[in-house]
């Protein structure tokens, strides 16, 4: 047997088995690196689950086993076993990515049944927000910004039937549920302590407070009311299905569904008691009742009257909605609807307007906030607040969530109505940076959670209408990648925000980068206080603006590359990306002194005491 016929024979045997060799080499190096055992435990779980759901051995074009012949790179310059923990799990994310990415993965069996089933449509992103609840209950995020305060109003209601909170102030009694003291977000008025924040949701929470006060302290009640906001906004989780439903008929959506369920933003905002989701949910069930095939214009109008009791900011966009609801009945001469849709929103105007006078001296509810004069703000300030909103990297939505980008790539075919989503996320997102407001201690990306719905739309129609998938296979696994660290350490999305801060670097990029890699400079980032000109800003915009342009105009298809380049290309992609996150050491080693002594090796950071080989001894600078 020639020595050629052997070479081959091993080139097959190797190809044959190359699966199982990488995952012999990738456990070997977690071995060696002597992590501990609940870790590799957590890889093998890591593996199988993403194997039930993928079927890369049955179904994969690529599969992620054989890459993981790379993985005793690990090994090189890790400095620490949590610095490898890091830098191992980023490996085995992007292994998958790629693998995703290029493979026509097969999703679990039957995944589709449960949209036969309204109350498993609720039920189970309820399930997943509590879960949800619990964990970041027991990772120490606590009630914070204005969630406290809209409970304060809640117990006020309840404990003492008004909405004067000088007594819940002066006697602690929001302690009850957060065991700090709080500085007041109010005003006020006529002797009273009024908060300037609006009742929908404190007056939402009311049958929940009640609940709390009947169980005692069963469950702590910082818990409680997570899970309590969890069960209110899996609703919005509900009508998003169904719109989902509305404007994709015939579409299997329940796993497009999901992943926008579980991904952030929604997940994070879920469980947080502010009023973004929840007024979402009702102009959405409005939206439902009065443009399907419900057609319930009472039912739309009373969703869309319980609206306006939630925040100012969110008027322009149901000033727009409610135009395009009667514009369309009068030019159709439906007068019993038209009358039937405003029934509930003017007695609720008048009830508000009512409140507003009684408790608060004005009818402007623009009084009630503190004063600020919005209109004089500087442009650019306004512009780059616009932009934060979107792409800066502490609390830009798309930094975040990169798989909405998929959403400014969605227009070449329309959906139904999509000029009214249009005028609607366009009046609140303009409106809204030019009052360069943003509401800290909240997850980020909080500016467009009210209009989040139309951006999943957006990108639904994006994944529905565009037969090549590899782009939105590879952002959806950037956003699990990017959920991963923010669930593992979910303190990251809670930064101070642009106006409040002069750091630029995202928490989460200084955990995935280095010392030696400072990837937090090549992203975007919109301080309000820093003057200059900071050139990833520009560079990103261009970038998305040429390729948004590119995407409309050319009349080819973008992805219209051989198989061949775009293997080539997402092979260089996927060695860049390990090299940065996995193989590229974490801390400069020129600068540290490595120190080996009887089988242990240690790098010396310290600049304070220098080590003297010859008299095997540290010693203090200057002595």
């Amino acid at each position: 047997m020639s020595v050629y016929s052997l070479w081959d024979k091993l080139k097959e045997l190797i190809s044959r088995h190359l699966n199982k060799i990488g995952l012999i080499i990738f456990f070997s190096t977690l071995a060696l690196s002597k992590v501990s055992h609940s870790f590799i435990l957590f890889n093998i779980l890591f593996i199988l689950f993403f194997e039930y759901i993928c079927r890369f051995f049955k179904h994969g074009k690529i599969r992620p086993y054989s890459l993981m012949i790379l993985s005793p790179v690990l090994l090189i310059h890790y400095s620490s076993t949590a610095d490898f923990q890091i830098r191992s799990l980023c490996f085995i994310f992007v292994v998958y990515i790629f693998s995703a990415t290029y493979s026509k993965v097969k999703n679990i069996p039957n995944m589709n049944k449960p949209e036969k089933h309204p109350v498993l449509i609720w039920m189970i992103p309820f399930l997943i927000f509590s879960m949800f609840s619990i964990w970041l209950f027991y990772n120490g995020v606590h009630l914070s910004g204005d969630e406290p305060h809209y409970l304060m109003v809640t117990q006020s209601l309840v404990e003492d039937g008004d909405f004067n909170l000088r007594n819940n102030i002066e006697e602690k009694t929001y302690r009850d549920f957060i065991p700090v003291d709080l500085s007041p977000h109010m005003i006020i008025k006529n002797g009273k302590h009024l908060s300037f924040h609006m009742p929908g949701l404190s007056i939402l929470l009311l049958p929940f407070y009640f609940l709390f006060k009947l169980t005692g302290s069963l469950i702590p009640p910082q818990l409680f009311f997570r899970i309590s906001i969890s069960f209110i906004n899996a609703f919005f989780a509900f009508f998003l299905f169904y719109l989902l439903k509305h404007f994709f008929p015939g579409k299997k959506v329940f796993n497009l569904w999901l992943l926008f369920v579980i991904l952030y933003p929604t997940l994070f905002h879920s469980v947080h008691i502010f009023p973004e989701l929840p007024a979402a949910t009702l102009l959405m069930g409005s939206f439902l009742y009065i443009f399907s095939q419900r057609n319930n214009s009472l039912v739309g109008g009373l969703l869309f009257a319980l609206s306006i009791w939630f925040h100012v900011k969110y008027y322009p966009p149901l000033f727009i909605f409610a135009l395009f609801v009667l514009g369309g009945y009068l030019k159709d001469k439906k007068y019993r609807e038209t009358l039937k849709f405003l029934i509930f929103p003017i007695i609720s105007a008048i009830l508000f307007l009512i409140y507003s006078k009684v408790l608060y001296g004005t009818f402007n509810p623009m009084n009630i906030f503190p004063s600020e004069n919005y209109w004089t703000t500087p442009l650019i300030l306004k512009l780059k607040v616009f932009f934060s909103y979107f792409l800066d990297q502490r609390d830009g939505l798309f930094f975040y969530s990169p798989v909405l980008f998929l959403a400014f790539f969605s227009f070449k075919k329309k959906i139904n109505r999509q000029s009214i989503l249009f005028f609607i996320i366009a009046s609140y997102i303009f409106f809204h940076a030019v009052t360069t407001v943003r509401g800290a201690h909240a997850p980020a990306g909080r500016p467009l959670i009210f209009i989040i719905w139309i951006i999943f739309l957006f990108t639904a129609n994006y994944y529905f209408n565009n037969k090549n998938k590899t782009l939105f296979r590879f952002l959806s696994g950037v956003n699990f990648f990017i959920l991963f660290w923010l669930i593992s350490y979910p303190l990251l999305v809670y930064q101070p925000v642009f106006a409040s801060t002069t750091e630029r670097s995202s928490g989460l990029l200084k955990l995935l980068g280095s010392s030696m890699s400072n990837i937090t400079s090549a992203f975007p980032s919109f301080l309000t206080n820093p003057s200059g000109l900071y050139i990833p800003n520009i560079l990103w915009i261009l970038v998305l603006a040429l390729l948004i342009i590119y995407f409309y105009v050319y009349k080819k298809k973008v992805y219209n590359l051989s198989e061949k380049y775009k293997l080539w290309f997402g092979i260089t992609a996927f060695l860049g990306i390990i090299f940065f996150l996995s193989f590229y050491p974490r801390i400069d080693l020129s600068r540290y002194e490595r120190i080996s002594k009887d089988g242990i090796s240690f790098l010396n950071s310290s600049g304070n005491f220098v080590y003297e080989k010859d008299n095997d001894r540290f010693r203090v600078r200057g002595n």
